[in-house]
């Protein structure tokens, strides 16, 4: 499972992501929004593909409009599954 917006909300409780973890065997990655707008997205597009399932819990706003787009999803292959936490403007 990878995380994306791992800051102040994909946080979030502790207690919580443990017992997923726990409960469902999974490695998880993440990768916070601040440090996408430092890195690049190419590393999202790495993480997409080595996760089953993408969390998107990043804030919305212009540094992640669309930061999920048709590149990622094509990483995430056609057995992966996007969640979208975040605004409806991150996915695109």
């Amino acid at each position: 499972m990878g995380i994306l917006g791992y800051g102040r909300i994909g946080k979030g409780d502790r207690q919580a992501r443990r017992s997923l973890r726990h409960a469902h065997r999974l490695t998880t990655a993440a990768m916070s929004s601040q440090a996408l707008r430092t890195s690049s997205i190419p590393s999202l597009i790495e993480m997409a593909r080595d996760c089953d399932v993408l969390v998107a819990i990043c804030p919305g706003g212009p540094a992640t409009r669309h930061i999920v787009n048709a590149e990622v999803l094509k990483a995430l292959g056609p057995d992966g599954t996007l969640i979208n936490v975040a605004r409806g403007s991150v996915v695109g």
